[in-house]
């Protein structure tokens, strides 16, 4: 263990800086404590943003057949993984890898899930280890190093993860069935398990970022926002308008059934209503490639993705815009309003 005079770092303390004084003595301890609380805080902050979940930014840590039989690629870039709840480290993969050591399929004669797993380790690192540690001016070892190692296994013939030894965190990155016709493994018999943060799950997201009244939003100068209500209100003296009042891209991911908007929503009488659409290149109104729309009255409109109207059922990737327009019509001024709008995303049969 590296020779410190204490470890006196406490969360619940909640200490956000250090400040050292003027003719004290400036010791470890309070520098090492320093440095706990910027690396809690970017922890517990990462592990805010994707939700408490394991998520790739990037190709990083997905799985993909490789040309070798019982042979897969780990794609190089970037993954939060959780150490604990509420914890998690940001992990790079630097260079595409191979990982073998899977057993015959075709030589066990059944079909077979071998689960792929991370596992990650804090260790702390010493001169002996690495002989950059030893300082060149003064000749020794001023500090050590605590790193993240990181390493893929295989757990055969299991869906569970094993149980991590002390001081290790298993995380599962990944899931292979196949029957045994081949050794060779295919993208289609691969599951990755991480979620990918550029698709946009939705499960955790809200939107929008209120913005102010004036700012154009994609050239809908006439979105009309109502700061000081905090709410979205679309505005006809006569006839008919849509505002889309809410615009975010979507990338369409196939585990995802239906699409959720949920908000409060009121309107004058006689007028208005408000839809969710998911639009392709054109724009939103008449033949506007939308799946379909709805039109509740007060809690929440949900999209069926699984059914297409002018363009078919999309594919995985397409990238889409999640459009919530409000329709206001009706003889002289009338509006439609919404407010703290939620978009999810669902599994399985809407409710």
């Amino acid at each position: 263990m590296a020779n410190v005079s204490r470890e006196q770092f406490d969360e619940t303390r909640a200490v956000q800086q250090k400040i050292f004084q003027n003719g004290s003595h400036l010791l470890d301890a309070d520098l090492n404590e320093q440095i706990d609380i910027a690396l809690d805080n970017r922890r517990r902050s990462l592990s805010c943003l994707v939700g408490h979940k394991d998520m790739r930014f990037d190709a990083g840590f997905s799985i993909e057949e490789h040309a070798s039989d019982l042979t897969v690629t780990i794609k190089a870039g970037q993954a939060a993984f959780h150490l604990d709840d509420g914890h998690a480290a940001l992990l790079h993969h630097h260079a595409d890898s191979t990982l073998s050591g899977f057993s015959s399929w075709v030589s066990g004669g059944v079909e077979r899930t071998d689960l792929i797993y991370i596992d990650i380790e804090e260790v702390e690192v010493s001169a002996t280890s690495d002989a950059n540690l030893v300082n060149p001016i003064v000749g020794e070892e001023t500090c050590r190093d605590i790193r993240i190692e990181y390493s893929i296994k295989i757990a055969e013939d299991t869906t569970t993860l094993p149980t991590a030894p002390d001081g290790h965190v298993y995380r599962e990155l990944g899931r292979i069935t196949k029957d045994d016709s081949s050794d060779k493994i295919l993208d289609a018999e691969i599951i990755v398990s991480l979620s990918d943060y550029r698709k946009g799950t939705l499960s955790t997201l809200e939107i929008p970022v209120w913005r102010v009244a004036s700012e154009s939003h994609d050239g809908n100068e006439t979105m009309d926002l109502d700061n000081a209500n905090m709410q979205y209100k679309a505005t006809s003296v006569s006839g008919l308008v849509a505002i889309p009042v809410i615009k975010i891209p979507y990338v369409y991911d196939p585990s995802h059934q239906y699409l959720v908007l949920h908000c409060e929503a009121w309107k004058d009488a006689g007028c208005g209503d408000f839809r969710l659409h998911l639009q392709g290149s054109l724009p939103l109104g008449a033949g506007s490639a939308y799946i379909t729309s709805f039109s509740p009255t007060q809690a929440a409109a949900y999209l069926d993705l699984t059914k297409g109207t002018l363009w078919g059922i999309p594919t995985a990737g397409d990238m889409y815009t999640l459009s919530v327009a409000l329709l206001v019509y009706g003889g002289g001024s009338k509006s439609a309003y919404i407010q703290r709008p939620v978009i999810m995303a669902g599994l399985g049969p809407m409710p």
